[in-house]
């Protein structure tokens, strides 16, 4: 994996560019990731449960 120069900028954890912010000195590293999320949650939503697509593919592939 190649470096990825945002860590020179603050960028300590990087994920997808609305989900991540420079984080200030001090702060955890991940401090930058899903900020704007309360503490017990931090998923910025691209990640959903699909088990009915799943369920289907499954019955195929037994067929």
């Amino acid at each position: 994996v190649p470096y990825n120069e945002l860590h020179d900028k603050g960028f300590l954890s990087i994920g997808c560019s609305p989900c991540t912010r420079a984080i200030k000195e001090g702060e955890d590293i991940r401090a930058g990731r899903w900020w704007w999320e309360s503490k017990d949650k931090k998923e910025c939503g691209l990640h959903v449960e699909q088990t009915e697509g799943l369920k289907i593919n499954i019955e195929k592939i037994k067929s």
